[in-house]
């Protein structure tokens, strides 16, 4: 059992005491043999009797709900909860989210994942003026910065790179968006990596369809670019993006890149060339982001002030693992469990109670 499921078995405990003394169990929960023994997930045998409140991902034990919208998710849990079978050798009070957490793991909930998802949000705008702006998850941390001799070239492209060395992170993109009128173009990789070519370690994960530039790994380096059909003189683009898991030791950065040299591989720094946004995690330049253009290293940057007398880090030292909604792995079960727990009227209170003893 990894250490983040026994640390889901010690919040689970927390639940249960927060519930209250449990009460005498009536009988020892007993698996069916089968799923033919057990209500269908769309009977009214296992409904729970009434809307639930609206579920806080973000918040341990918060109350949940079904999903995702018409697809009842906790009825069908009942109905797998019925049939699975006990996990042989385990502590009872482990076994009722052991079961749940098979359930995620049959893809009810979303099939688990290691990679984060990308949710910090960026902006990389050139004027007509050609200054550039930058904005770090609302804040301008980079306004209005002449680009010396702005000029964009027929054959640019645009994309991202990611570097890992002695250290490293995940370097993550989802949700790009250019616009350039006439030229729009978006991007979610759903179905690949769509209009742009991937170089060297970058792929595009099947499970969270995301730009993986590198994946947690040491010595790694990966970019995604495409080809833009003519110079994109003013430009605004919009991406999310995630840099992190390594530990506290994490490195090396990511960049966007607007410029010539990007059918290859690249990192943080860029391929040479062109406008560079930098979000470098290591060496001097530690949780700086760095304006480059043409070469000409023209801005160093701080991220926004954390509201602590410090600045926001660049990068998360941890992941916690997800499941395909979005929701952090363990989360929704042990919100689930405490409901069941307090609900005498769930046709699974008996049950619970039984295993928990």
């Amino acid at each position: 059992m990894s250490i983040y499921r026994m640390r889901c078995l010690v919040c689970l405990l927390g639940v249960v005491l927060l519930t209250g003394a449990a009460l005498t169990a009536t009988a020892q929960y007993v698996p069916r043999e089968n799923m033919g023994q057990c209500p269908s997930p769309t009977s009214d045998a296992v409904l729970f009797g009434g809307e639930l409140p609206e579920f806080e991902p973000t918040v341990v034990g918060s109350p949940v709900t079904s999903w995702p919208s018409s697809y009842n998710f906790c009825r069908t849990m009942d109905t797998l909860y019925c049939s699975l079978a006990g996990l042989g050798g385990i502590l009872p009070e482990a076994l009722i989210y052991g079961n749940m957490l098979r359930c995620l793991d049959g893809d009810i909930n979303g099939p688990l994942v290691d990679d984060p998802y990308a949710d910090t949000p960026i902006t990389i705008s050139v004027n007509s003026a050609g200054e550039c702006t930058v904005i770090y998850d609302g804040v301008r941390i980079i306004e209005n910065e002449p680009l010396p001799g702005w000029a964009p070239q027929a054959g640019w492209s645009m994309g991202f790179g990611g570097r890992t060395g002695g250290s490293r992170d995940f370097h993550v993109v989802d949700d790009f968006n250019l616009m350039s009128p006439p030229l729009m173009y978006s991007e979610e990789f759903a179905e690949g990596p769509g209009a742009g070519s991937l170089y060297q370690d970058a792929y595009v994960h099947q499970i969270t369809n995301q730009l993986v530039l590198t994946p947690r790994e040491y010595s790694r380096q990966g970019s995604w670019t495409f080809p833009v059909p003519s110079p994109a003189n003013v430009f605004q683009v919009s991406y999310t993006q995630f840099i992190g898991g390594g530990g506290s030791t994490g490195a090396d950065g990511m960049c966007f890149h607007y410029g010539p040299n990007g059918n290859q591989s690249f990192g943080e720094y860029g391929p040479g060339g062109g406008l560079t946004v930098t979000f470098r995690t290591h060496g001097d330049e530690a949780n700086k982001v760095v304006l480059t253009y043409n070469d000409a290293k023209l801005i160093v940057a701080d991220p926004p002030w954390d509201g602590a007398g410090g600045r926001v880090s660049l990068r998360t030292p941890d992941v916690i693992p997800v499941s395909g909604n979005d929701m952090p792995d363990g989360q929704y079960e042990l919100a689930l469990l405490a409901y069941v727990l307090n609900t005498p009227t769930h046709p699974l209170y008996d049950d619970a109670h039984a295993a928990i003893q």
